[in-house]
């Protein structure tokens, strides 16, 4: 009986575990909140080309991967401003590394170990008049 319970949890672990690749997925899908709203703004993904985002578009689909973002904003009137968007490991990606190495690795590989942020705000400050 207690055999039973022991092989059952670890079931249970592996199970849940899972590999981040099938269960979270490699892409991932970020708003950006950017002000003014007239602002247009470049956004660099390591290892894809750079993509623009405006008030108006304001949405990307991402590939995921342990690099930072940088989104560079710009508006008329307004001072350019670049912010870095750290990528954090999710605790799926580190699980299937402990119980799996070969699910954690191919997670490492695809991205899917890393999450970025689902929201990003840039708010650029007003140019100086003399």
């Amino acid at each position: 009986m207690k055999v039973t319970n022991v092989k059952l949890l670890v079931a249970m672990v592996f199970v849940l575990s899972g590999c981040a690749t099938v269960i979270q997925g490699a892409d991932q899908k970020i708003s950006f909140d950017l002000n003014p709203p007239e602002a247009t703004c470049s956004v660099k993904v390591p290892e894809s080309l750079p993509q623009t985002v405006t008030g108006s578009g304001n949405s990307l689909q991402v590939r995921k991967g342990m690099d930072d973002m940088v989104v560079t904003c710009k508006a008329q009137g307004y001072e350019s401003k670049t912010i870095m968007v750290p990528s954090a490991t999710q605790i799926v990606g580190l699980l299937s590394m402990v119980f799996d190495i070969s699910l954690g690795l191919g997670d490492m590989f695809t991205g899917a170990m890393w999450k970025d942020p689902d929201h990003v705000t840039n708010t650029l400050d007003k140019e100086a008049r003399e």
